[in-house]
């Protein structure tokens, strides 16, 4: 008896190894090789990588300029106190959250389904290029990633055993989560909705004691949330006179706009409702556009064709797994599928990233989806409507 669980024990921290390392060397492959054609260590710094390194430059008392953002700030600015230049240590760091992520991942669902179904899920993430491409870049987008899938696993890990301390570490990671990037408080608002309000056969998560705490948490991240967006509005309002999609426009990977004769007007509120029809078409052209498995921009061929395949196929699979989740798994259907509905649904009012950033963080979700729809539960349940098939 004790043979087989030390058996089981051992190949479950083999498989956690195989993952990290698996995905260690995937981005050092990324990130050095073409550093060793440069000669020199390969990062890209965007204009707000800019504006972050001032306010780190500034003191601490300036963190909460940016109060949306402060669970990156805090991290970030520290790698200054690390020697060498802030881009080189950032992306190190990157590289190895993005490692961790996927051994999250993988222990997410090995705690829900089986352990081949978590090597899925847990390679897929780590195969995803949609996802780790950024891990060269000077932002929050891969600190975001981390943080999502260490909130799914607390989610998971609190549904299954809800202590105290389970329960402290939910509260620690959606903390974290909502005040790292403007997506990160739609998302714990989302999840507080279910012990909120009550939704047929969607069940409460229980993540607090009263409906009256979580009508009092949602309102709160409701501030956050317009903290984060209030100077998005003129841009955001911009986008929509335009019929852009993608922003910034005149980068826009595909033609996909839609024309038509604005009205003009002094509030935004009169400015909707005078072009609401237009505004909906907008809004659903981004819905599609966001799932566009093809990437376009200054990204090296040979991943963007990678990353065309791999995504195409984990879209494909996610759908399956969200159906068969929906029907079969109600709780982790609203864990997983919620977050990635928020961030749809913040890029479909505002704007699709023209390099696709803002798709960055629905990795980890697009990879316990196709996990489940090829999970051994799901093949042996289609064998069993075969007929002559049998399976225990």
């Amino acid at each position: 008896m004790v043979e087989p669980i030390r058996n089981r024990y051992v190949s479950t921290i083999i498989a956690h190894a195989s993952v990290f390392i698996i995905a260690l060397v995937i981005n050092l492959v990324h990130w050095l090789v073409p550093s060793i054609r440069n000669g020199s260590l390969v990062y890209f710094t965007p204009p707000d990588t800019s504006k972050y390194l001032s306010i780190c430059q500034t003191g601490p008392e300036h963190l909460g300029t940016l109060i949306y953002k402060i669970g990156f700030l805090v991290p970030f600015c520290l790698t200054e106190i690390l020697p060498g230049h802030v881009g080189p240590a950032w992306v190190a760091v990157q590289i190895l959250l993005v490692s961790l992520a996927s051994v999250l991942v993988f222990d997410t669902a090995r705690r829900v389904f089986d352990l081949r179904t978590a090597l899925v899920a847990g390679l897929s993430f780590a195969l995803l290029y949609d996802t780790f491409r950024w891990t060269r870049t000077v932002l929050s987008d891969i600190l975001f990633v981390f943080i999502l899938t260490l909130a799914l696993w607390a989610l998971v890990r609190f549904q299954q055993n809800p202590t105290r301390r389970t329960r402290l570490a939910v509260y620690g990671a959606c903390l974290w989560l909502a005040v790292t990037r403007p997506f990160g408080a739609p998302i714990v608002a989302g999840w507080l909705l279910y012990d909120m309000v009550s939704f047929g056969r969607y069940e409460r998560f229980d993540l607090v004691p009263s409906r009256r705490l979580s009508v009092g948490l949602f309102l709160l991240l409701g501030a956050v949330v317009l903290l984060s967006v209030e100077n998005w509005f003129p841009l955001v309002r911009g986008l929509y006179a335009q019929g852009a999609v993608f922003s910034p426009p005149q980068n826009a990977p595909y033609p996909i706009q839609h024309e038509y004769a604005v009205v003009e007007s002094s509030s935004s509120l009169m400015f909707i409702l005078r072009n609401f029809e237009h505004i909906v078409i907008i809004t659903f052209l981004r819905v599609g556009a966001f799932f566009i498995p093809v990437i376009e921009g200054a990204f090296q061929s040979e991943w963007k064709v990678w990353n065309t395949m791999w995504l195409t196929v984990l879209l494909v699979g996610s759908v399956v797994g969200c159906l068969r989740l929906y029907r079969q798994r109600i709780v982790l259907f609203q864990m997983w599928v919620t977050p990635l509905v928020m961030i749809v649904a913040v890029c479909a009012v505002t704007f699709v990233d023209a390099s696709f950033r803002y798709r960055a963080p629905a990795g980890p979700v697009f990879a316990l989806l196709f996990s489940y729809s090829v999970s051994g539960e799901q093949l042996a349940a289609v064998a069993n409507r075969l007929p002559g098939v049998e399976t225990d």
